[in-house]
C-alpha cells in the first residue's frame, strides 16, 4: 500500500504531539528507541494533562476511565507515567459488572502495554464469561434482571 506522503507530512505535524508520535511509531515504522520518538513522547508528557497532573487517580468514575483512555489513546504506556495504583485498583476490584466503564477501562489498560498482566488476563476471562449469546455484553446487574437470554 502506498502512503500518500503528504497526509503523513500533515500527521507529523508538532501542533498535535499526541498524532505526531502515534504517527511516528505506526505509520513511520520508528522503534521506541528513535531519539525522534523519545522526543515526541516527552513533549505528550508534558503537555498532556493526562499525564502531567495525576490528581485524577485518586477519583472515582467516569473521569478515571476518561484520562486512562486520553493516556492510551496519546501513545503512553505505563512506562511513561506512573498509572500503577490506579490500574491495580481497577484490576483488583472485588466485584466485575462488565459495564460500559469497564469494558472500556480494559481496552485502555491494553493499549498502556498491561498485556501480560495476569490480574489483567482474570479480568479478561471473567468478561469471556459475561459474553452474551449474541456476542455482546451487557451489564451483569441487568443481565440478572432479564427473564430470558437469547441462546
Amino acid at each position: 500500500m502506498k502512503i500518500n506522503r503528504e497526509l503523513v507530512n500533515w500527521l507529523l505535524e508538532e501542533n498535535n504531539p499526541s498524532v505526531r508520535l502515534r504517527t511516528l511509531i505506526e505509520l513511520c515504522d520508528l522503534s521506541e528507541d528513535h531519539e525522534e520518538v523519545k522526543a515526541a513522547r516527552r513533549v505528550v508528557v508534558s503537555k498532556l494533562q493526562a499525564a502531567s497532573d495525576l490528581s485524577w487517580m485518586s477519583l472515582k468514575g467516569q473521569t478515571v476511565i476518561y484520562n486512562l483512555n486520553a493516556l492510551a489513546e496519546s501513545g503512553l504506556s505505563y512506562k511513561n507515567v506512573d498509572i500503577e495504583p490506579c490500574v491495580d485498583k481497577l484490576l483488583s476490584a472485588p466485584y466485575f459488572d462488565a459495564n460500559c466503564s469497564e469494558l472500556m477501562a480494559l481496552r485502555a489498560i491494553v493499549m498502556l502495554d498491561y498485556g501480560k498482566d495476569t490480574r489483567l488476563k482474570k479480568r479478561l476471562s471473567q468478561l469471556a464469561e459475561a459474553q452474551l449469546p449474541d456476542s455482546g455484553w451487557l451489564c451483569l446487574h441487568r443481565v440478572r434482571k432479564m427473564r430470558y437470554v437469547a441462546s
